[in-house]
Formats: C-alpha cells, sequence, structure tokens
C-alpha cells in the first residue's frame, strides 16, 4: 500500500526519531512504495512518540513538508505527548499555536487538557478548562465530569 509503513519499519522509524538520529528515519521514510507518507501515518508515528516531544514535533514538520496541513488530530496528538512527557508548558504552546493556525479545538482537545490538569491534581485549572471548554460552545460529556470529579475526589482524600 502507498502511504503505509510496515509495522516493523514504522517501529523502527519512531525508535530512530526518538534517538535524535532523524537522517536515518528519513531514509526509512522515504524509502515508502510511492515515496509518500499518508497523513494518518504521521498521525500514527506522532502518536508513537510517546513522551518524546522533539521526535513527535519532528513528526509533524515532516508532515507539513509532505504537503499535509495540520489539523486538529495532529495537535491532539502533540498534546498528548506533551502531556505523557509531563510538560504542559509546552503542551500548552502547541494548544496557542493550534488557535492561532486557525483550527478550532474539539471536545477532545479539552478532555486532554483537563485530563493532564486533573490528574495532576490542578483541579482549579482542569475547571478552568472546562469552563472555557463550555464558553468554546462545546458541551462536556460523561468522560469531562469523569476526568475533573475523580481529579477534586483524590484532592480531597
Amino acid at each position: 500500500d502507498a502511504g503505509r509503513l510496515p509495522e516493523d519499519n514504522m517501529q523502527e522509524v519512531v525508535r530512530l526519531a526518538v534517538r535524535q538520529r532523524f537522517q536515518e528515519a528519513e531514509r526509512l521514510l522515504s524509502a515508502l512504495p510511492g515515496g509518500k507518507t499518508s497523513k494518518a501515518m504521521f498521525h500514527k508515528l506522532i502518536h508513537s512518540c510517546a513522551n518524546n516531544t522533539d521526535a513527535a514535533a519532528w513528526f509533524l514538520r515532516k508532515m507539513r513538508q509532505a504537503g499535509y496541513m495540520a489539523n486538529c488530530v495532529s495537535y491532539n496528538c502533540m498534546l498528548t505527548c506533551c502531556i505523557k512527557a509531563d510538560d504542559m508548558p509546552q503542551a500548552q504552546r502547541w494548544w496557542d499555536d493550534m488557535i492561532a493556525q486557525g483550527i478550532k479545538p474539539s471536545r477532545v482537545s479539552y478532555n486532554t487538557m483537563i485530563s493532564a490538569f486533573s490528574r495532576r491534581l490542578n483541579v482549579q485549572t482542569a475547571e478552568q478548562w472546562m469552563l472555557r471548554m463550555i464558553q468554546d460552545g462545546h458541551a462536556p460529556c460523561n468522560i469531562s465530569y469523569y476526568f475533573l470529579f475523580d481529579g477534586f475526589a483524590k484532592v480531597i482524600d
């Protein structure tokens, strides 16, 4: 399939990027049938970086260089990566970049931030994210409330 990496190759590309061996990762990406990676594959590569924000940002740059515009899914992957790296200031910068690019955050985007702050027992900030979610026209769902209430319950204990 054009634009798809075999699972072993994908893991190797991520492994190389996480180790900052970007030229080698680039060679594997360019060896794809048809020479092009799909946008969905870039999202999977970004998400696979776990908590390595440099590698995830490199894949996002490669996605843009391949001619794909970043969208809400792209930014949600970056937010998740920053949160796994426990880098909330970096997550905020990616959020701000998403807004600056004119991309409207989704309910998933807000829930990602609510969850991140609740898990860190920063429930006031989590609550602010939920209020912002409502102000931006997204109705909180059961998951939104679960994340917030879970954080409050842990703070009370």
